[in-house]
């Protein structure tokens, strides 16, 4: 098993600026999943919630605010509720503004990587699908979540990459987000039977707008 340093985390928090007056906390800063932008992380003790405590690093935890150089009107969310969303009913979402964009820069590099698991497939496709994987019995729904796909996964950075690496030689996400053809064989789907099949799970993804003209991608 890897350590906790050298495993993939969704929340790296391990740049802390040291505080600039004895009364203060210091300010905490990280990456969401891999991606190049650097957010401020809040922890429950700037917001009053918890006494303060002196643990780095601080990763998979607290609160995120937008990338440092985003100028960007969006609430902050919590880390936890990021993590434990459930991906299988939609796609991500948590605070709804109506005066932010959706997603907001606070969880863009979470909706990147959720999104980038899904495929359309055809009946065809997704049964053979199954077949390869193994699986039998009736279709499953998707749970997954960030939790359950990486932070109890334990699951180190090189065997992260191999693993998405083959995923996208396998299922090469369709570079039309307006096709309506079944991703691996290219057949025009009929908009009553197509299936939104999660990588991570092979299950089901629920698909609330139901518009087959639309790829997750």
């Amino acid at each position: 098993m890897t350590c906790d340093e050298c495993r993939i985390h969704c929340v790296y928090g391990s740049i802390q600026q040291p505080p600039e007056a004895p009364d203060e906390l210091p300010e905490l800063s990280g990456f969401a999943m891999l991606a190049p932008h650097e957010m401020r992380i809040i922890t429950p003790a700037q917001l009053g919630f918890v006494e303060a405590t002196s643990s780095m690093p601080y990763h998979d935890q607290g609160y995120l605010d937008i990338p440092l150089e985003s100028s960007a009107d969006a609430k902050i969310e919590c880390v936890d509720s990021i993590l434990d969303f459930n991906l299988g009913l939609g796609p991500l979402q948590l605070s709804d503004s109506s005066t932010a964009s959706h997603p907001s820069p606070v969880i863009q590099a979470f909706w990147d990587v959720t999104e980038a698991r899904k495929r359309w497939l055809c009946k065809g496709c997704y049964e053979e699908t199954r077949s390869r994987q193994h699986l039998t019995g009736p279709p499953h729904s998707c749970c997954c979540s960030l939790r359950s796909a990486f932070v109890d996964r334990w699951l180190c950075l090189p065997c992260y990459q191999v693993e998405q690496k083959v995923l996208k030689d396998t299922f090469p996400p369709n570079r039309n987000k307006h096709s309506n053809k079944c991703q691996p064989c290219g057949k025009s789907l009929q908009p009553s039977k197509p299936t939104l099949m999660c990588l991570w799970c092979w299950g089901v993804v629920a698909d609330p707008t139901l518009n087959v003209g639309v790829l997750a991608l």
